[in-house]
C-alpha cells in the first residue's frame, strides 16, 4: 500500500475510533450522573440513626461560609483544569478525563448505599448552588473525590498550576469536613479512591490509544 494511502487510512482509523471512545466515555459520564442520583435518593430515604462523632468536626469548627467555599472551590477546580486542558492542547486526552470521572461517578454511586448514614449537615441546601446534598449517603465525598481526581488525571508540566490544583482539592477537602457536607473519612477515602481509578485508568488508555493508531 502506498505510504501516503496508508497514513490516510490510519489517519481516519485513529478518528473514528477517537470519536468512539468520547461518546462511550459521554454515555457512562451521564450513566454514573444518574445513578449518583438515584443512589443518594435511596441512601436519604433509608439513613438512620444520629450525627456521628467525627474528630473532623472537632477539630475544625463550623462556620456558615465553609459549604459556599466547598461549592467555590469545586468549581474552580473545574475551571482552572478545563483551562489547563485547553491550553496545552489534551484533545487527545479527553475521552480518558471523562471516562475516569465516569467511572468514579459509577463506583461511588455503587458504594454509596452500602452505608446510608444521615449526612453532618441537616439543610438539604448546602452551598452556593444548594441541594446538592441529600439527608443520606455520605460515602465517598463526591466533592473531595472530583477535585483530588482533575488532580491525578492531569500531568501537569509546570510545579504552579500543579501545586495550584492540589492546594484547591485541599481546600475543598477541608470546607467539605468544616462545613459538616462529609464526615472525615468520607474525605480521605475518596483521595484513595480516585487515585487508585487515575492510575488504573491510565494504564489502559494508554494500551486503548495504541490500538487506536493501528489501522484494521
Amino acid at each position: 500500500m502506498d505510504k501516503a494511502v496508508q497514513l490516510t487510512v490510519e489517519r481516519h482509523t485513529y478518528t473514528r475510533r477517537y470519536w468512539i471512545a468520547l461518546g462511550v466515555s459521554l454515555l457512562l459520564l451521564e450513566m454514573g450522573n444518574y445513578l449518583n442520583a438515584v443512589s443518594t435518593e435511596y441512601s436519604s430515604a433509608v439513613a438512620t440513626g444520629p450525627i456521628l462523632n467525627d474528630l473532623g468536626f472537632r477539630i475544625f469548627g463550623f462556620r456558615p461560609i465553609y459549604p459556599d467555599i466547598a461549592d467555590a472551590a469545586l468549581l474552580i477546580a473545574n475551571i482552572v483544569f478545563a483551562v489547563y486542558v485547553l491550553g496545552k492542547r489534551l484533545y487527545e486526552d479527553i475521552p480518558f478525563f471523562i471516562g475516569s470521572i465516569a467511572i468514579f461517578e459509577i463506583f461511588r454511586a455503587a458504594i454509596l448505599p452500602l452505608t446510608p448514614l444521615p449526612t453532618p449537615i441537616e439543610s438539604r441546601n448546602f452551598g452556593l448552588f444548594g441541594s446538592v446534598l441529600l439527608t443520606g449517603g455520605t460515602f465517598p465525598s463526591g466533592h473531595a473525590g472530583q477535585a483530588f481526581l482533575l488532580f491525578f488525571l492531569a500531568r501537569w508540566r509546570d510545579r504552579k498550576s500543579k501545586y495550584a490544583m492540589l492546594a484547591i482539592a485541599m481546600l475543598e477537602s477541608f470546607a467539605m469536613i468544616a462545613g459538616r457536607g462529609h464526615y472525615t473519612i468520607d474525605v480521605v477515602a475518596s483521595f484513595f479512591i480516585v487515585f487508585f481509578i487515575s492510575t488504573v485508568a491510565r494504564k489502559y488508555w494508554h494500551t486503548l490509544r495504541v490500538g487506536m493508531v493501528r489501522s484494521d
